[in-house]
């Protein structure tokens, strides 16, 4: 899928675009530079590997985007904080996350108390939990970039689902400071995406089925007292005609 045309070109910015596919030159356009690289186990796994760890590909402050970002003029002015992610506008604490990733669906009910456990293994604070998203990470180079990065990535290999619920848990754990509240629609527009096309329709009528036992079992292992958040169960809830 062609990705959309930048509309506003930094002149003192480069832009790379990697791909482990092929790309036909008429779906090619500046100002991306177009770089195949060999796929890593998976297109998921490959794909995860360069998001997270962009201090393997650049020695220098970056940014990434996903694919269907079209950046605002000013974008860049506001890239000021070592760390930089958005605030995802509909969820608010860990709960609203698993239940995202629960009724996708991309895990089991069995995946998500396992997955719960384990933070709490880590002595991860709950509370402490911010819901990201992902659609843009700016990053300065620097030693404690470097250990986020490298511990985001240890977390999400403990998975290998989507990134967006252990990227919390390693600010916690590596005691960095990250801007998570920048205003998004500074930065760039996205179009609106049917999410839904991807989920698996009798895994998510079972886990919707689970929702109340599945908040009594969270709430038990992490202590909180969370609650089923209408934002994300209808966000996620597929509308079967």
């Amino acid at each position: 899928m062609p990705i959309p045309k930048q509309e506003h070109i930094h002149p003192n910015v480069r832009y790379y675009l990697f791909h482990d596919y092929d790309i036909e030159e008429k779906h090619k356009y500046k100002p991306w530079k177009y770089i195949k690289i060999k796929t890593i186990k998976t297109h998921f796994y490959t794909q995860r590997k360069y998001k997270l760890l962009s201090h393997f590909i650049f020695k220098e402050d970056c940014l990434y985007i996903d694919p269907k970002c079209v950046l605002t003029k000013n974008c860049f002015n506001y890239l000021t904080d070592d760390y930089m992610v958005g605030h995802h506008p509909n969820y608010d604490n860990y709960f609203d996350e698993l239940i995202d990733w629960f009724l996708m669906p991309c895990i089991t009910y069995e995946e998500a108390i396992s997955i719960t456990k384990y933070l709490k293994n880590l002595n991860y604070d709950f509370k402490k939990h911010f819901s990201m998203l992902a659609t843009f990470i700016y990053r300065k180079y620097n030693k404690q970039t470097i250990k986020l990065n490298n511990k985001w990535w240890s977390l999400w290999k403990t998975q290998k689902k989507r990134d967006q619920l252990f990227f919390p848990p390693s600010v916690y754990l590596t005691k960095s400071k990250v801007n998570y509240k920048t205003n998004c629609s500074t930065l760039f527009s996205i179009p609106i995406m049917n999410y839904l096309t991807f989920a698996n329709p009798s895994l998510h009528v079972e886990n919707l089925n689970k929702l109340v036992l599945l908040t009594k079992e969270i709430n038990k292992i992490t202590g909180q007292k969370y609650t089923i958040n209408p934002n994300t169960t209808g966000f996620r809830r597929i509308k079967f005609a």
